[in-house]
């Protein structure tokens, strides 16, 4: 049996980018690492970042400023 075309077509890369996690547990990460990570969520249009507990407040601001209102997901 054949399966070529069952599968349907090949998802982009801007929808797969909406289904990644942009993550940095590193312990000794930097303001410089998190603004980083926070830009390139944002140009890539990831789903989301994942940081250490005492970054989200610095994370949840840089995100609100630079994602408009109108593709927020929370």
């Amino acid at each position: 049996m054949s399966d070529s075309g069952s599968r349907g077509p090949a998802p982009t890369p801007a929808a797969i980018a909406r289904v990644i996690d942009h993550t940095l547990l590193r312990p000794d990460a930097t303001r410089e690492d998190i603004e980083r990570l926070c830009r390139e969520a944002v140009e890539c249009g990831f789903a989301a970042v994942c940081v250490n507990p005492t970054w989200i407040p610095y994370c949840a601001l840089m995100l609100a400023v630079a994602v408009p209102a109108s593709i927020r997901r929370y």
